[in-house]
């Protein structure tokens, strides 16, 4: 019946939410530990050892980390390179709870207090851009429209024309998740959002030597969002 769909769709959730709060701390740990003479190979493995020292049965996918220039290669597959100080590391690292999959990423400095104008530049734009982003992401709406609030701001923010962007954020703001870290179904960027929907907001931007995304895990709700992924600080 369907207290019993909702039943289970609630537990759905449950497992999540638990997948991305897991995952979230996860990189918490990793932004904690990271320094330069690090190689990113290390975070990598840190992120993954904790991941499934929390839980998780195994990683939604496999573990991206570039630092530097590495960090505008889209799902990079090379991790030697070593962390320097000014580096901007971006980190895109999820866990797979009970089948459930969490995707996130962080970007952050190695030595916070060096962090380059051009590199705090982008990372407030993305910031600002994922803010209206999930602002955007309300029963009613649609990714499209979540796509477009994001691209809106870091047009105004970098000063870039469309089109300019487009070849710096070749990618899509958010896709669907549950069982697969890129869920379908027949789910499309059209499709009205509805209570109990997942996906990811995630806009990006790499340019010159600088690459910044940052993704959460949103649910819309009966009133809203929820972010699943929300940020935990390790002290």
């Amino acid at each position: 019946g369907v207290s019993t769909k909702k039943s289970i769709a609630s537990k759905e959730i449950d497992l999540m939410r638990t997948a991305a709060q897991i995952s979230a701390r996860a990189h918490a740990v990793v932004q904690k530990e990271a320094s330069a003479g690090m190689t990113e190979w290390e975070l990598r493995a840190l992120f993954e050892f904790e991941v499934h020292r929390q839980g998780c049965q195994r990683t939604a996918y496999s573990t991206c980390v570039g630092s530097g220039s590495n960090a505008t290669i889209l799902h990079a597959r090379k991790f030697d390179r070593v962390l320097r100080e000014e580096d901007l590391v971006l980190m895109d690292g999820g866990g797979e709870y009970q089948n459930y999959c969490a995707d996130i990423t962080r970007t952050f400095a190695i030595g916070q207090s060096s962090m380059t104008l051009a590199q705090r530049k982008s990372v407030e734009a993305v910031q600002k851009a994922q803010n209206a982003a999930i602002q955007e992401a309300r029963p009613g709406s649609t990714l499209q429209k979540v796509h477009e609030a994001a691209c809106s701001v870091l047009c105004q923010e970098l000063e870039l024309t469309p089109s300019e962007l487009k070849e710096r954020f070749p990618h899509s703001t958010s896709h669907w998740l549950g069982l697969d870290v890129h869920d379908s179904g027949l789910r499309t960027f059209e499709r009205t959002l509805e209570p109990g929907m997942v996906f990811t907001v995630e806009p990006g931007i790499y340019f010159r030597g600088i690459g910044v995304r940052i993704e959460d895990d949103v649910l819309i709700t009966g009133k809203g969002n929820e972010v699943l992924s929300r940020d935990i600080t390790i002290t």
